[in-house]
């Protein structure tokens, strides 16, 4: 933040250096520091946790890509970007979905074959449960009210 002089009683006072979000990086200090603590009282929940949340980003990524792909599939016209990939666009997002489609079910399997209850790994049931509840929740509501951020740049 820069400070602006428009009358001495309106100036803003800044300290050098902490031009940060403070509040949110302690926060994400703390919750990870928690979760950190969780491989100390079981191995297992915390390899669940990782599996989560590498299947959480796996299909976060696999949305993005498959949504361009689905654009260069059926010709669509791609909204301008920096970077161009340009006929080899198609294919390299055909082997990323490929690949990630195989990262994002691997995390599903349990660590050890023949696994007890307490050994099996709780992922897919997680996972199923937390995209039911995200469509319920985007059907019933969300989808009323959202409004994707290119309606907002169309706006502007």
């Amino acid at each position: 933040m820069i400070p602006t002089q428009v009358g001495k009683a309106n100036a803003i006072q800044v300290r050098p250096g902490w031009d940060i979000p403070v509040n949110a990086i302690l926060t994400s200090l703390v919750i990870t520091t928690l979760l950190s603590l969780i491989i100390l009282g079981s191995t297992i929940a915390f390899n669940v946790i990782a599996s989560i949340g590498q299947v959480g980003i796996s299909l976060s990524y696999i949305v993005a890509i498959g949504c361009i792909f689905r654009r260069r599939l059926f010709r669509e016209p791609l909204l301008p970007s920096r970077f161009d990939l340009g006929r080899a666009g198609f294919t390299i997002n055909l082997l990323a979905l490929i690949f990630l489609l195989f990262a994002c079910v691997m995390p599903f399997f349990p660590p050890v074959s023949k696994p007890t209850a307490a050994e099996m790994n709780w992922n897919i049931l997680v996972t199923g449960f937390t995209v039911i509840c995200a469509l319920i929740y985007y059907y019933v509501r969300a989808s009323y009210i959202y409004k994707g951020p290119v309606a907002y740049v169309k706006k502007l």
